[in-house]
C-alpha cells in the first residue's frame, strides 16, 4: 500500500483508515461516517480492533493543529477518501485545515487507474520536495465535492457541467452508483 511505501521511505507516522469509499454509506461529518462504515462492515473480533485503532488515529489526525500532508493516488477510491478528509478536516478546523496533498502515480482514466499504481521511493522524496499547501478555497472545492458524493440522492440526479474539467470522473462515479448502490427508500432512490 502507499501509506506502507511513505512509512518505509521517509521513517515517519503515517495514519491510515483501509476502506473501500467507492461501496457503502457516507457521511460529511467524520464521526458519523466512520459509524456508519463500522456498522456498513460489520467488523468483528481482530477486524474490529484494528478499525478502531486506525480510525483513532484518523480523528485524532483530523482533530490536530498540526499541517497534514495527505498521500494519495488517482485510484477512484484514494480520490474520494481525499475529498472525504478535506471535509472532515474542513468541519473540524474550518479557518485554517493546514493541508499538503501529495498525489502519486497518474493515470488517464476518468475514474483513476483501476487495478494499481507503481509507486518507489524515489517517487516519494520527489513528491515530498515539491509538495505545496492547499489554498483553503482548494479545500472548499473538496469538501463540495465530498457533500455531493455523500449526499442521499445519487450523483447522476444532479445536473453535471460538461464543461467542468472533471466532467469525466463524475460521470464515471455516477454511473458506478447507479451499477452498484442504488436503492429505493419511501418511494426514492437513495445510495
Amino acid at each position: 500500500s502507499l501509506a506502507r511505501i511513505v512509512r518505509r521511505t521517509l521513517r515517519i507516522h503515517v495514519a491510515t483508515l483501509d476502506d473501500n469509499w467507492l461501496v457503502g454509506p457516507a457521511a460529511a461529518d467524520p464521526r458519523a461516517h466512520e459509524q456508519a462504515r463500522r456498522s456498513f462492515w460489520a467488523f468483528q473480533g481482530r477486524e474490529l480492533a484494528l478499525w478502531r485503532r486506525n480510525a483513532k488515529a484518523w480523528m485524532q489526525a483530523l482533530h490536530s493543529s498540526d499541517p497534514i500532508l495527505i498521500w494519495t493516488t488517482p485510484l477512484c477510491s484514494d480520490q474520494l477518501a481525499l475529498r472525504a478528509f478535506c471535509c472532515f478536516r474542513r468541519v473540524l478546523r474550518p479557518a485554517e485545515p493546514m493541508l499538503t496533498v501529495l498525489q502519486m502515480g497518474h493515470s488517464d482514466h476518468p475514474m483513476g487507474a483501476l487495478l494499481n499504481i507503481r509507486i518507489k521511493a524515489a517517487d516519494i522524496r520527489r513528491a515530498l520536495a515539491q509538495a505545496q499547501p492547499l489554498s483553503v478555497l482548494q479545500v472548499q472545492k473538496l469538501q463540495k465535492d465530498w457533500e455531493k458524493i455523500s449526499a442521499p440522492s445519487p450523483l447522476l440526479a444532479k445536473p453535471l457541467n460538461p464543461s467542468d474539467k472533471e466532467y469525466a470522473f463524475w460521470m464515471e462515479l455516477g454511473k458506478h452508483q447507479a451499477d452498484f448502490l442504488p436503492s429505493l427508500h419511501q418511494g426514492h432512490l437513495v445510495l
